[in-house]
């Protein structure tokens, strides 16, 4: 009889466990469902900026500023090789299909041989501030501090050109598909313009605004603008429909610079406010907005398009944030000091970040 109840009594337990497990997965959502852990800490050179991955050969390349060199990290056995590139290389950009790294630093950039690590430095006449590659004509596009004219490398032969574009463009986005470039500017005068790659041509989609950051949504063939000055001087997130021509303002109470990027397999956006811990989720298809919150000095972020994962660099409080895109939900994880740069293997859904103050990358496992 005693054994009759002690039995009796574990199955109770053990089905209220159970029953409380479930309460709790399905409460807690991405916490419980995906084991987002720290796998490794990885040495780098001084002061690294940024981080890309090349999925195709499993390497990542980390820009180090101070000592003008490119971390080369091998995806499978996390162990390092060191490149010697231009002076304070600052931002990168892969191609995968050439395997070609590109780093940009001080009126200059190298491109990597991924296969062989060897370089070339291509002078460029002002220092580089950001860039973006289309892959469709192979053609790298740099836009320069205080240069109003685009710096445009060709990947096949590393000729380089240059395009007027006039005022103080910071920002640049591609779109593969239509094989346009959109260029975006933070002065009184700036203007948010759009290149044809194929032609050559530009044109002004909209005169006086200051544009933080431009993410594309390449199925919708519509941009996402992080920008102020369209029709205050408040922060927003304009919605510009490339094919029809008209215009959507999102109204966003952003403190400072709000980072902005696009999951394409759902067509939900994301921006990410420097200046507080509002992460503002905007759906593509309605324009309805969901405000969650985050950690402290947004910026860099990352997408697993695949998984529906969103990685944002805090720098003020040395986490990153994961936000699981399909419940909202959101998990925390401890980094190094001052991440500034993210990136995501599509492949291994491992996850690259940048601690700038502890010359160090921290690896995570997202599956």
């Amino acid at each position: 009889m005693k054994e009759f109840i002690l039995h009796h009594f574990c199955d109770n337990v053990f089905a209220a466990a159970l029953i409380a497990l479930l309460f709790t997965v399905d409460t807690l959502g991405p916490r419980a469902l995906y084991a987002q852990k720290v796998m490794a800490t990885i040495p780098t050179g001084a002061l690294p900026t940024d981080v890309v991955v090349n999925p195709v050969t499993d390497k990542i390349y980390v820009s180090n500023t101070y000592d003008s060199t490119v971390t080369v990290i091998d995806g499978a056995r996390n162990s390092t090789a060191t490149i010697h590139a231009c002076f304070a290389p600052q931002m990168l950009v892969v191609n995968p299909a050439m395997n070609r790294i590109y780093a940009a630093g001080s009126e200059s950039v190298t491109v990597i041989d991924g296969a062989t690590d060897d370089t070339i430095d291509i002078p460029v006449p002002a220092d580089p501030i950001a860039m973006a590659l289309n892959p469709v004509p192979n053609r790298l596009y740099i836009v320069c501090r205080n240069f109003g004219q685009l710096v445009v490398i060709d990947g096949k032969t590393n000729a380089v050109s240059f395009l007027p574009v006039g005022g103080s463009p910071v920002t640049i986005a591609a779109n593969m598909r239509t094989n346009m470039i959109y260029i975006g500017g933070i002065s009184v005068d700036s203007s948010l313009i759009v290149l044809d790659c194929a032609t050559g041509r530009m044109h002004v989609i909209l005169d006086t605004i200051i544009v933080y950051g431009i993410t594309v949504d390449p199925a919708a063939n519509k941009i996402y603008v992080s920008c102020a000055g369209r029709r205050t001087n408040s922060p927003e997130v304009l919605v510009v429909d490339c094919s029809t021509g008209t215009f959507h303002d999102i109204n966003y109470a952003a403190v400072d610079n709000p980072s902005i990027a696009l999951n394409p397999a759902t067509g939900k956006v994301y921006v990410a406010d420097r200046g507080s811990s509002d992460i503002k989720v905007i759906d593509g298809a309605t324009y309805e907005t969901t405000t969650l919150t985050g950690g402290a000095g947004q910026g860099a972020m990352a997408v697993d398009e695949a998984l529906n994962r969103i990685y944002i660099a805090n720098s003020n409080d040395n986490t990153v944030t994961v936000l699981d895109g399909r419940t909202n939900g959101i998990t925390t994880l401890r980094v190094g000091t001052k991440p500034v740069a993210i990136a995501v293997n599509s492949v291994t859904h491992k996850v690259y970040v940048v601690n700038q103050y502890d010359n160090t990358v921290t690896v995570i496992d997202g599956r």
